[in-house]
């Protein structure tokens, strides 16, 4: 027990011996937490918890008892004078406060200073203690810590050379701010300082008269000795087996508590990691033979991080995702991890693949032990419904973005690419067999009942029950995006405000976008055919008429609604001058395409692509906040058909088509006449698929590609795998914003240093929020401009990154650190960090001026 609760206790006990009940108000609740264990013989301690009833019950027994009473009763509030309702306690004993009379004031300051004054502490010095207690700068736990490291001389010079009077806030502007060693020698401060070094850290100063070597020393014996606690006892490091460790646990605990304040402040962030890698290289700690069990606390020195990065790649290729996926949990949140934003985007790789790898563990066993009818596979797919855990898309997601955060890291500039090459490799080659494993299942459920799709929702009936219903009675948009795969849609719809549902379709067959998106038309719903055309191709008629392309589709819908109609892409949408905004304005319907994703990915520009389906959720989005504006109440997204996007396709994986007669030959069906039977592949006619015409198709029975020319490419679609036939139809009652921007609300943003030099940085950020009714949460952006141009964005923070759209949740008073991703070539000059409200788009904080100084 402290020295200051044995003073309390002694008060207490010397009461009860000479009152037997003692009433103890505690009214600022100092002492809650250790008033019930206050070794006091033979006491009943009692707490009174506001109810005055309860305390007689409790009490009563003990009053009428041969014995004489000793009752302690606690009571953490102030005491009432007018109608104390403990009245009868207190006349039947005394009461202890803070400001009673001798021997029963328990106020903190006066058990510090006769503490202070029994420990022999200078009066200056105790007097200064006692201020900083009553100004609210050292509570209970700080004195009590002062008072076992002893006492100290007085602090005079140093408070006027740091401005700090806490001798750990001293030493710490010491270690930060070399441009006060003229002032500390000017006023002589040295020698009070080594002194506050020795009592407060156990460091031997005796032998220094030079401020710069007592800084060298004393950064060396803070972290080094941060590090060795830090580690479990019986772990020896080789290196530092001549550096002598304070032999008193608290100037241990008093080193440990500099270095993790260091590391929290981001003001000194940068002189933090400048210290720490330069003890770390003068210790060659790096080549340290420190078994990597005993680093997943540390995080003194950033080769620690490179070490569990690379152990954590190591589980991962040895099948222990769990493993990994907890240490990164317990790295995440750490100094290094977000102080470097390229350890920030490995761990989300390592988290991202340890769910991948995990994900298609689940949904292996799942679809091995069970026979599942089409339509159980499809809910199954979609939301989890039937099998246990996630919904099987949830592989496709973690897939998409392992992708996407692996295309940010240039790993031939790494020491660690090897291993990341190797655990990308294996994700990969894990990725595709659940894929194909799924896509032979889904087949086989297709061909055992003739592709009876009767329990479903199907693709051809949205624009009839989502759409036709609603026209000329609300003001309704329709959003056709190429190649919206139903994973995405469902991140889409879990970062969009309003009254979002989320259905699953299946598509029309054969998945390729002309007949997706015929099959999204008015009149769908009674059917579509596929003919075989004069130039011998295949084309698709939506109530007898032939649609070809976009303009063809468009003219279509035109045709056959009978309200006014505005068609636009989703690019202009997002832009939203103000001659479009006059057309929404007075048009009922709202057409939007966008053939962004599908064009790209077509094309074999894989990177770009994948940035590109982020950008498209954000473009949805904000279209979505622009529509609303407008007096739109409904919205409709869907898709043609999905994708299967994975590695590109080598011989192994291409089939030979049938011996038929082929009309179109595409990698993922073929569509002709004469079809044979092959166990590499199922058939189905026209009919069995619900089409009209006289047509035969074949499909891949896994994630495998007919032989046709052209290049070899990894996005794929046309075939009947889930991903490619399960599609999304997401309707939006987006909600008028009620809150309006508040510009009182504070944040907090500072980057560590005004100059950057590598392509990934981080920024802190902190929410504040002040005065009552403000929201818990707050969503924002970031954007690094340089000029009006953005040449940067979120890839990822300590917590709330939301992928689809790189947009970060702030919780209220919790700090964040967002490791910032530039992009592009120019990457010179001064740039800003703009932080925006996430949907309006309003600058919410920004940091101008930062030196760009990056070698491409």
């Amino acid at each position: 027990m402290s020295k200051i609760l044995d003073e309390l206790r002694r008060i207490l006990e010397k009461q009860l011996d000479n009152a037997g009940i003692v009433v103890w108000y505690d009214p600022e609740g100092i002492y809650e937490t250790v008033a019930h264990r206050l070794p006091i013989e033979g006491a009943t301690f009692i707490t009174f918890d506001g109810s005055y009833f309860k305390v007689r019950r409790e009490i009563e027994p003990l009053l009428i008892s041969v014995n004489r009473a000793r009752v302690l009763v606690y009571v953490k509030s102030p005491r009432e004078t007018k109608l104390p309702p403990l009245i009868e306690l207190e006349a039947a004993g005394v009461v202890c406060e803070p400001g009673a009379v001798t021997g029963r004031n328990t106020k903190l300051e006066v058990l510090v200073r006769a503490v202070m004054k029994a420990e022999g502490w200078p009066a200056a010095k105790i007097e200064e203690e006692i201020r900083n207690i009553t100004s609210g700068y050292h509570n209970l736990n700080d004195v009590e810590r002062l008072i076992e490291q002893g006492p100290i001389a007085g602090t005079g010079a140093l408070a006027l050379v740091y401005g700090a009077s806490a001798g750990s806030e001293i030493i710490l502007k010491f270690l930060t701010n070399p441009k006060a060693d003229e002032s500390l020698i000017q006023k002589n401060g040295l020698p009070e300082l080594k002194e506050l070094a020795e009592i407060s850290f156990g460091v031997k100063t005796s032998h220094v008269s030079d401020p710069h070597v007592l800084r060298s020393l004393l950064r060396r014996h803070i972290l080094l000795t941060d590090f060795r606690a830090s580690l479990p006892k019986d772990v020896e490091v080789d290196a530092l087996s001549a550096v002598e460790m304070p032999r008193k646990k608290a100037h241990v605990d008093a080193c440990k508590e500099l270095a993790s304040t260091w590391r929290l402040r981001s003001d000194l962030s940068e002189s933090y990691a400048d210290a720490a890698n330069r003890v770390e290289g003068d210790y060659h700690l790096a080549q340290a033979d420190i078994s990597v069990r005993h680093l997943g606390a540390v995080e003194t020195f950033s080769f620690i991080e490179g070490v569990l990065l690379e152990h954590a790649s190591k589980l991962l290729l040895n099948d222990r995702p769990v493993e990994a996926l907890e240490l990164a949990e317990s790295r995440r949140g750490l100094f290094w991890a977000n102080y470097i934003g390229r350890n920030a985007l490995y761990w989300s790789i390592i988290t991202t693949a340890g769910l991948l790898l995990t994900e298609s563990e689940r949904v292996w066993n799942q679809v091995k032990k069970v026979k599942f009818t089409v339509s159980e596979m499809v809910a199954a797919y979609a939301d989890g419904s039937g099998v246990t855990g996630s919904p099987w898309c949830e592989l496709d997601y973690y897939h998409r973005v392992l992708e996407k955060l692996y295309a940010e890291i240039d790993p031939g500039e790494e020491a660690d690419a090897e291993s990341l090459e190797r655990l990308l490799a294996k994700c990969r080659s894990v990725y595709i067999q659940a894929a194909s494993d799924l896509a032979e299942r889904f087949s086989d459920a297709l061909v055992s009942t003739n592709f009876d799709l009767a329990s479903c929702r199907l693709q051809c009936d949205i624009f009839k029950s989502e759409v036709e219903p609603y026209l000329g009675k609300e003001k309704v948009a329709y959003f056709l995006i190429d190649a919206l795969r139903y994973e995405m849609a469902r991140e889409l719809a879990s970062i969009l405000d309003g009254k979002v549902d989320l259905r699953a379709t299946v598509a029309v067959a054969p998945t390729l976008t002309k007949v997706g998106m015929a099959a999204l038309l008015p009149g769908a719903e009674k059917g579509l055919s596929l003919i075989k055309t004069s130039d011998a191709s295949v084309a698709v008629e939506v109530a007898g008429t032939i649609v070809k392309d976009r303009a063809e589709r468009i003219e279509h819908l035109r045709s056959r609604v009978r309200q006014p109609v505005h068609v636009c892409k989703l690019d202009d949408i997002v832009r939203f001058r103000k001659a479009l905004r006059q057309e929404i304005e007075k048009n009922n319907l709202i057409l939007v395409t966008s053939q962004e994703i599908d064009e790209m990915c077509e094309r074999g520009e894989g990177t770009l692509a994948r940035r590109f389906m982020d950008e498209v959720l954000r473009q949805i989005k904000r279209a979505i906040r622009n529509l609303a504006k407008c007096g739109i109440t409904r919205i409709v997204i869907t898709a043609d058909h999905g994708y299967f996007f994975g590695e590109a396709m080598d011989s192994s994986m291409k089939i030979d088509p049938p011996a038929g007669q082929a009309i179109e030959q595409h990698r993922r069906v073929w569509i002709g006449v004469g079809v044979n039977d092959h166990p590499s592949y199922f058939h189905f006619s026209a009919g069995n698929l619900g089409l009209g015409g006289d047509l035969e198709f074949a499909f891949p029975c896994s994630i495998a590609a007919f032989k046709v020319a052209g290049p070899l490419i990894s996005y794929i679609h046309e075939g009947m795998a889930l991903q490619e036939m399960v599609v999304p139809v997401l309707i939006v009652l987006p909600k008028p914003r009620k809150r309006e921007l508040a510009v009182d609300i504070g944040y907090e943003l500072e980057i560590s240093t005004p100059r950057v030099t590598t392509r990934m940085f981080t920024v802190r950020v902190v929410y504040r929020p002040a005065g009552l009714f403000v929201p818990e949460t707050v969503k924002v952006a970031f954007r690094v401009l340089k000029g009006r141009k953005v040449i940067g964005t979120a890839a990822t923070s300590m917590y709330g990154f939301q992928e689809g759209t790189r947009e970060v949740i702030l919780e209220k008073e919790r700090e964040n650190y967002v490791t910032v991703l530039l992009e592009g070539e120019e990457l010179t000059g001064k740039v800003s960090v703009r932080m925006l409200d996430a949907d309006t788009d309003a600058e919410l904080q920004r940091i101008d001026d930062i030196d760009l100084c990056i070698s491409i």
